[in-house]
């Protein structure tokens, strides 16, 4: 069905399609940006009641928050964020973090992140003397860069069928067919013996793992831990926080003759013989409904099946949740004499409760005031979470208070044992956010956030396609391939237009 799908669109690609998008995370505002500046016709649904999704803001007072994502990148030369802007030919006033972050590691030692590579390289061979840290980095590095050489190939990777197959055997690509073992092969095996047996070293690697991969070294494939361990290479800020990038995305939508709808939530999709039909409630309690040529939805592969009938939810794929991460998150303000820099942290603990891991703490821009006063940051604090460790608070609510308020008082302790150094004169309520507050005002199932993580289970052949069994609905997101964050879904986004278009756009124009 879906080939005779990319069939018709092939037939008609110049003509202007009627597409509905459901949802507003980067994924969404993305494609139908890009597709709404291809000369189609582009409707956004969005429920909540700003853009962004999970990378979404929140105010209280003077202070704006990130409310979920915190870290931006692939602005880089051919990366997917670049290419998009030069499609849509629009610039943003990003500034490129030279120093991005410091790894706080359980023995004490701080221990800064260059976004140069040579510096930090340097620096683990300061820290961690007895490796051969050059030859492992540039080994990321290269794959690292041959993988965004890979995934250029835009609509046809991964391939999905023999055509896709016989299309990626390009010179480009044939030369770098090694590289596909480096997709199923644990990482924790490409590693030298001797970094295996340094305890701190692979806890370094581990919780950068676990934030850009969300699995350690024994479960992430060596291909996609490239990715993930030379992302501080790439990281930028962004004037206003996550969601200023989110609606310059949605501008363009509009400067191109598309809508975008907020506090407009979905709630079925009825296909028809010529296209669906696209229902839902809009305030005051309004409904509406939407004739479309093709619907495409940004939310996760559990809940895109909850939007058509029994008898077409059953076409669905069961996608387990394989490790899927929830999110607990604390949100404050704080003065200080000595402005908090480099912008995040990333601090590595043990807990006799809640095992091993680490916090993220993200600061806004002393210089942005657009986010806090002058003299104050504001403070967006998480780590990982399994959505089931948390009691429901509709059935237990006492025991569901109890365990926000233990990380509440355990996210103070550890803020303040980290950042004394800063002088913190003033800190406003910390606010504390768990899985059922994502499920709450994002709609995502069971709150999982960050989509499915990248492991050998779910690799590059068995993570979801955007293509699904019902005809002219598509899926993009970080539950479909690439994935998570930012870069990814963007780059998700740029093959789902190519796709339907026939035009390869993760490639420079």
């Amino acid at each position: 069905m879906a080939n005779r799908s990319h069939q018709r669109h092939k037939n008609k690609q110049k003509e202007k399609q009627n597409i509905v998008i459901i949802g507003a995370g980067y994924a969404g505002l993305a494609f139908g940006a890009l597709m709404a500046k291809c000369g189609h016709e582009i409707t956004l649904y969005e429920a909540h009641t700003y853009l962004g999704g999970c990378a979404s803001f929140f105010k209280r007072k003077n202070f704006t928050f990130d409310a979920g994502a915190t870290t931006l990148s692939g602005f880089g030369a051919n990366r997917p964020l670049a290419i998009l802007n030069e499609h849509l030919g629009i610039t943003c006033p990003i500034e490129k973090l030279d120093r991005p972050m410091v790894l706080h590691l359980k023995d004490g030692r701080k221990i800064l992140r260059s976004a140069d590579l040579k510096e930090w390289i340097q620096t683990l061979e300061e820290e961690f003397p007895g490796h051969d840290h050059q030859s492992f980095w540039h080994s990321l590095k290269k794959r690292e860069e041959d993988l965004w050489t890979i995934l250029a190939q835009g609509q046809y990777f991964p391939p999905r069928s023999l055509s896709d197959f016989f299309k990626l055997l390009t010179p480009e690509l044939l030369k770098r067919t090694p590289l596909g073992l480096w997709a199923f092969t644990p990482f924790m095996q490409t590693i030298p013996a001797s970094m295996k047996r340094d305890d701190k070293l692979m806890e370094l690697i581990n919780e950068q793992l676990i934030i850009s991969t969300q699995s350690h070294a024994h479960q992430v494939p060596a291909l996609i831990a490239a990715m993930g361990l030379i992302y501080p290479d790439d990281m930028y800020y962004h004037p206003g926080g996550m969601s200023a990038y989110a609606y310059q995305l949605g501008e363009v939508i509009k400067e191109n003759g598309g809508e975008v709808f907020t506090r407009h939530k979905v709630t079925s999709v009825e296909p028809k013989q010529h296209g669906l039909v696209v229902y839902g409630m809009a305030p005051a309690k309004k409904t509406f409904e939407k004739k479309a040529d093709i619907v495409v939805s940004n939310l996760t592969v559990w809940d895109n099946p909850k939007l058509f009938r029994e008898s077409e939810r059953k076409r669905f794929k069961i996608q387990k949740e394989r490790g899927a991460w929830g999110a607990v998150t604390a949100y404050f303000a704080c003065k200080t004499q000595n402005p908090i820099d480099p912008l995040y942290h990333q601090i590595h603990f043990h807990h006799s409760k809640f095992g091993d891991g680490s916090f993220f703490f993200s600061f806004s821009d002393p210089k942005d005031e657009s986010r806090a006063p002058q003299g104050w940051q504001t403070v967006t604090v998480s780590t990982h979470t399994r959505a089931d460790q948390w009691p429901d608070p509709n059935k237990d609510k006492d025991a569901y208070l109890s365990l926000k308020r233990e990380y509440h008082e355990w996210i103070e302790e550890v803020f303040d044992e980290h950042f004394s150094e800063n002088e913190i004169t003033e800190k406003t309520k910390v606010e504390v956010g768990s899985p059922h507050t994502f499920e709450c005002f994002t709609g995502r199932h069971k709150g999982l956030v960050g989509g499915l993580p990248h492991n050998l289970k779910n690799n590059i052949l068995t993570f979801p396609s955007q293509e699904t069994p019902i005809e002219n609905f598509y899926q993009i997101g970080d539950t479909t391939f690439p994935g998570q964050g930012v870069v990814g879904v963007v780059t998700g986004a740029l093959m789902l237009a190519g796709k339907l278009s026939h035009t390869n756009f993760l490639k420079r124009n």
